[in-house]
């Protein structure tokens, strides 16, 4: 089974002791792959500490970071161990390979599925009704938190250059992912930034309004599409959502706040990670695409054999004749 989980922010004691709880390995085994997309923690030794927990109840962790991971903390700052936020990102990377966790695409269930990373930021494109100003970033935390190089810090850059830096190396991700599969596996991405706008709430439902600015990207859209995702796992917004648009399976699963907890779940029970994907359900797919790919190549021969016979007809009627 695949399951997928996103924004644990497990630096709130009461999510970390209920994430303990509520993942336990007489629920979940070494078969299971679990995906998490992104926002465990600024702090990368409780990134770490979270991410080794799941690792030893889950035979494949998948990540990506979110907005928390890439925040330069005040320890960051006092150790001086990153100069900006993209040198933080490497880390986690290295962190990530140095506890078996993956940040690059994995094939699992005997290279049936294959499972890709998109990584991201936002952009204020997002929204086509965006006015252009920046007034907007006074109200949120990540452009006082992170530090970005001088290339793509700039305040016009800021608009997309950011975004379209992770865009580009999915970009090279994708183009050797392209090349080297030979295969025809089931692909499931993930991102912790929204791919569509219309996975946004309703903008008479969004208390901050400017959230449609810091939100998304539509490019990975066009990427998750490029390499025929059927599913894409999301996060970010702490909203719900398990929606099939185009053919794609769109899937939120965020724990969130201690103060979101209601709002998020309602009274569907404590949080646990959601099964987008198991082996029987791919068995039985695969029987169904063999039956009909039998059924069609009967229906071609039927065909033929029609054609031949009318061949065959054509030919006695010119001898009579």
């Amino acid at each position: 089974r695949i399951f997928a989980v996103s924004d644990l922010h497990t630096d709130h004691d009461s999510n970390w002791e209920h994430l303990q709880k509520t993942i336990e390995p007489n629920t979940y085994t070494k078969d299971d792959v679990l995906i998490v997309v992104g926002d465990i923690s600024s702090d990368l030794d409780l990134v770490k500490e979270t991410l080794t927990f799941l690792k030893t109840i889950f035979g494949v962790v998948c990540f990506c970071p979110g907005n928390n991971e890439l925040r330069i903390t005040t320890a960051d700052k006092k150790n001086k161990i990153f100069k900006n936020s993209i040198e933080k990102f490497h880390h986690i990377q290295k962190l990530c390979k140095d506890i078996n966790v993956y940040m690059e695409p994995v094939k699992v269930f005997n290279d049936r599925v294959q499972i890709v990373p998109l990584f991201s930021w936002y952009t204020p494109l997002f929204d086509e009704s965006w006015d252009g100003e920046f007034e907007y970033q006074r109200q949120w935390l990540d452009f006082r938190a992170t530090r970005w190089p001088e290339s793509l810090s700039n305040e016009e850059g800021c608009k997309d250059t950011i975004s379209s830096y992770f865009i580009s190396v999915n970009t090279k991700n994708i183009r050797k992912f392209i090349q080297d599969d030979e295969e025809d596996p089931t692909i499931i991405t993930f991102s912790h930034f929204l791919p569509r706008f219309e996975l946004l709430p309703n903008r008479l439902f969004i208390k901050h309004k400017s959230l449609t600015l810091v939100a998304g990207d539509a490019r990975i859209e066009q990427q998750l599409r490029k390499i025929c995702s059927s599913v894409h796992v999301f996060g970010h917004t702490h909203v719900r959502c398990d929606q099939k648009i185009d053919d794609v399976r769109y899937v939120q699963n965020p724990f969130g706040h201690p103060g979101e907890q209601f709002m998020i779940r309602g009274l569907k029970g404590p949080f646990k990670p959601v099964e987008i994907a198991n082996l029987e359900k791919l068995n039985k797919k695969d029987k169904e695409k063999k039956k009909k790919q039998i059924e069609d190549e009967e229906d071609e021969d039927e065909e033929e054999s029609q054609l031949d016979k009318m061949s065959i007809d054509d030919e006695e009627h010119e001898e009579e004749e």
